[in-house]
């Protein structure tokens, strides 16, 4: 009995040995000819690269001739060398011979595919085509309503980067959004990978969905980098939104756009220095360093009274970046029996260097800086911050 089960426990350990060795074997061979494959690939690269580049010089290319079997390794090679040109300065003419070279329908096919992996890779494929006859079958993709494809269409929406698929992405944003299919920064990426000629559609969308602050806010984000005059008034219509978070992303924008702003502008804006959100009086204390208006001003000085710290900071700073012109703010604040806001500013003007200006001014021709800045001087010295020779 010994014996036999002596004879099974060899067994099964040679047995297990053969199993591993046999798979590892598998595993090599796979790998050879995987590797195999790979260098071939790069080959036919190498190959059709010589041969584009003579495609993209000559307008009458017969572009048929690098028609392979679909699938193959040359109709892959192809492709990735296309792909290759696809960010230059032809993009159109290689949109063109996708379509032509019928890649672009055979990803099209794809999207029908029941694999979600199958589909998403159709879907980035026509994407970085910029395949404009397929932005209706993608919209319609989003019928899936899953994460992974509703995230790889909006990418490929805005790589194609026309009317019809700005809309199809907006029409679809309320739903995508509100039920947490994809994040917020792919969505802000999306938006803004559209370039500012698409601008007036986005504020339409964002101006029919007033109402609706967590679109806003994605909006404003989307565009919170560019810059134009048509921007301004949208942004300071949004103002009056009771969302906080609308409010300090349509400061963000001002802080770009400043230089567009008129006087019922700024009016509005001076507003918000009462609003009852310290974000967005603090978000307004950095939009006011690009504000170019004498009422700016007097808008820091209330704001250094602010109950909240950090706007009392904010507004300390930017008052010291406005030079000689904020000298007579400066002497109210520091005469005032509000301790926190002397604090704040004396800070400031050390961290700034505006005491060295002060110094500076000392020399000054202007007799009035020159007695101010002596009078701010005098404070500053009697706070211990900068002693000063009557010399001077």
């Amino acid at each position: 009995m010994n014996e036999i089960i002596k004879w099974l426990l060899v067994y099964s350990i040679f047995l297990l040995f053969v199993i591993i060795g046999f798979f590892f074997i598998i595993i090599l061979i796979r790998r050879f000819f995987r590797v195999k494959r790979f260098i071939k690939l790069d080959q036919l690269r190498e190959l059709y690269r010589k041969k584009f580049n003579e495609a993209l010089n000559f307008e009458d290319f017969d572009i048929s001739i690098f028609q392979y079997s679909e699938g193959s390794l040359k109709w892959q090679a192809v492709e990735d060398v296309l792909f290759e040109h696809m960010d230059g300065d032809h993009t159109e003419k290689i949109t063109e011979f996708f379509k032509k070279l019928r890649y672009i329908d055979f990803y099209e096919k794809k999207l029908q595919s029941k694999s979600k992996t199958t589909k998403c890779a159709a879907i980035d494929k026509l994407g970085r085509m910029r395949s404009t006859m397929s932005v209706q079958k993608l919209i319609e993709m989003f019928k899936y309503k899953d994460p992974e494809i509703t995230s790889t269409i909006l990418i490929a929406l805005s790589r194609i980067k026309t009317i019809e698929a700005l809309k199809g992405l907006l029409d679809n944003l309320v739903y995508i959004y509100e039920h947490w299919l994809v994040t917020r920064k792919t969505i802000v990426t999306a938006i803004s990978n559209f370039d500012i000629n698409f601008l007036p559609l986005v504020m339409e969308y964002a101006e029919k969905n007033f109402n609706n602050p967590k679109i806003l806010t994605v909006i404003l984000n989307a565009i919170s980098n560019f810059k134009d005059s048509n921007l301004i008034k949208f942004v300071v219509n949004l103002i009056s939104c009771e969302a906080a978070e609308v409010k300090a992303k349509a400061l963000k924008i001002v802080e770009k756009n400043a230089e567009y702003l008129e006087k019922e502008d700024i009016d509005k804006i001076m507003k918000l220095k009462n609003d009852p959100s310290w974000f967005v009086r603090l978000r307004l204390v950095k939009a006011l360093e690009y504000i170019r208006d004498e009422r700016v001003l007097f808008t820091l000085e209330s704001l250094l009274f602010d109950a909240n710290w950090q706007v009392r900071d904010a507004a300390a700073r930017t008052l010291s970046k406005f030079g000689n012109s904020a000298i007579d703010v400066i002497i109210n604040v520091l005469e005032s029996s509000d301790i926190y806001a002397k604090e704040n500013l004396c800070e400031a003007l050390q961290k700034n260097f505006f005491i060295s200006r002060l110094f500076d001014n000392l020399k000054s021709c202007d007799k009035e800086i020159k007695e101010k800045s002596d009078r701010i001087l005098r404070i500053l010295e009697s706070f211990n911050l900068c002693p000063i020779n009557d010399n001077n």
